[in-house]
């Protein structure tokens, strides 16, 4: 069963902008399968454990040229985490919304 962590994480702005540069670069033209790509990958990605979502969640915060709304949207995704946090990860969480 697929989780909303899991569900949004797939359909998420942030992450949908970064399969559109790797789609682009490997297949040359996306004009018209843009859709039937990000459902193929989200799709394969759906299947990551939660875990691994927020590892690569963390990971994505901690990248500098990071815009303000995509933090935003990441953070959105991490409440979504059907699994408790860590006091570390909360503590990360804080930090970020201060900034």
């Amino acid at each position: 069963m697929v989780t909303a962590l899991q569900r949004r994480f797939c359909r998420s702005k942030f992450f949908r902008r970064g399969m559109l540069g790797v789609i682009a670069e490997e297949t040359g033209c996306i004009n018209g399968y843009k859709r039937v790509w990000y459902d193929c990958i989200a799709a394969a990605f759906e299947q990551l454990p939660e875990a691994d979502i927020k590892a690569r969640l963390y990971r994505f915060l901690q990248c500098s040229d990071l815009t303000a709304d995509d933090r935003a949207e990441i953070l959105q995704l991490l409440e979504l985490s059907s699994t408790a946090l860590t006091a570390r990860q909360r503590r990360q969480i804080h930090s970020f919304l201060e900034e």
